[in-house]
């Protein structure tokens, strides 16, 4: 075989180590990083973190000592400041993550409630610049449901498919129901071909907020909370068993738990529950999410559908000077990392003002069977 000529080899070498390089850079960009992507919107928020309200850790000197306080003085002596990391400074309420390995790394993506701009929009993390893209989800509602009310999304993996279950409005009840569409990709678009909402409790008021949860043996549940709070019903959240395929529900309900605490205003909703050493803890908002009041509280359960217990008089997270109203919890483990992420009014407060709700993301740990945030 005749030998390349000196005079060439040097641009061949060249041009070999810039397809290289090129495909690294390429490779790089496409491979998730494993964070959420920090957005440019939010260049004008501190990096350190946002600070809001959180509960002390158990022991700690300063908590009130057993019945709940009574006076704006004591509930102030009850939190301590956490620092959340502001990661998308647009609006993307009701945050959902779902981490997906890919064979050039993981991914993240961020459902949220619908926009001006899409259904359900879905932020996705590329590479290790932790840049972004937001697309729809969902570009088409099924026939059953009318436009202008989809909201709080969650995506359950499935033998390699991708379940979405979202809130939208049923045409015949005129209620916010829940139901579920698929799709390949994590990103979408998925389809929903149903005839009728999953869930959709008429004499509870329609039920919204679907989240699921794998218990430790592999049985698939999904939490909702009935949407009694649209028509003068008190609000439960609620346990239901899914079929293998996630497409139907098994079983009856079971309640875990209801409204009966003052900083509520008497709407619980948005539940969110991990296991952590045998003990399952369920996070969920309550009081009217559109005020600061809206905040962010837990209960401890024996077990995915066993009633619950709130250990605390008091939210969990609360709002600041910095965040108002945080809420729509959901959890996500970045590699060994237990991470919460949720909304809250970075400016003003209410869509009516101008305000939007926020991406928001910080560290969840637990001491003496506790969660805390950590920094």
């Amino acid at each position: 075989m005749p030998s390349v000529p000196p005079a060439r080899r040097r641009p061949l070498l060249l041009l070999g180590v810039g397809l290289v390089g090129l495909l690294g850079v390429v490779l790089l960009l496409e491979r998730g990083s494993g964070e959420l992507p920090r957005s440019p919107t939010c260049d004008d928020v501190d990096p350190g973190g946002t600070r809001l309200r959180s509960v002390l850790p158990p022991g700690a000197p300063e908590a009130p000592p057993g019945a709940p306080a009574q006076d704006q003085e004591d509930v102030e002596a009850a939190f301590r400041p956490a620092s959340a990391e502001a990661v998308y400074c647009e609006d993307l309420a009701d945050p959902y993550v779902l981490s997906v390995d890919r064979p050039i790394g993981q991914r993240l993506f961020v459902y949220g409630t619908q926009t001006a701009e899409a259904n359900l929009p879905v932020l996705t993390s590329r590479g290790v610049l932790r840049s972004e893209e937001i697309g729809d989800a969902l570009p088409q509602l099924p026939s059953w449901s009318t436009p202008g009310g989809v909201w709080a999304p969650a995506v359950h993996p499935v033998d390699g498919r991708h379940l979405l279950y979202y809130t939208t409005t049923d045409a015949a009840s005129g209620l916010q129901c829940i139901s579920v569409a698929v799709a390949d990709d994590a990103r979408g678009p998925f389809v929903d071909r149903s005839t009728q909402p999953l869930v959709c409790p008429v004499d509870l008021g329609g039920a919204i907020d679907p989240s699921p949860f794998v218990d430790t043996d592999g049985t698939a549940y999904l939490l909702w909370k009935n949407d009694g709070n649209c028509c003068g019903v008190p609000t439960r959240i609620f346990s239901q068993a899914l079929s293998e395929d996630g497409l139907t529900l098994t079983g009856p309900p079971a309640e875990l738990l209801a409204s009966d605490q003052p900083w509520e205003g008497s709407v619980i909703e948005a539940p969110a529950m991990v296991e952590h050493e045998g003990s399952y803890y369920l996070f969920y908002s309550g009081n009217a999410w559109n005020t600061s009041g809206y905040a962010i509280g837990y209960a401890t359960c024996a077990g995915v559908q066993s009633p619950c217990v709130k250990p605390l008089g008091q939210p969990w997270l609360a709002s600041s000077e910095g965040v108002a109203g945080p809420g729509g919890l959901e959890l996500f483990r970045n590699g060994d990392e237990l991470r919460a992420v949720f909304h809250g009014w970075a400016g003003p407060v209410g869509y009516d003002d101008g305000g939007v709700r926020s991406l928001f993301t910080v560290g969840v740990g637990f001491v003496a069977g506790s969660p805390i945030t950590i920094e």
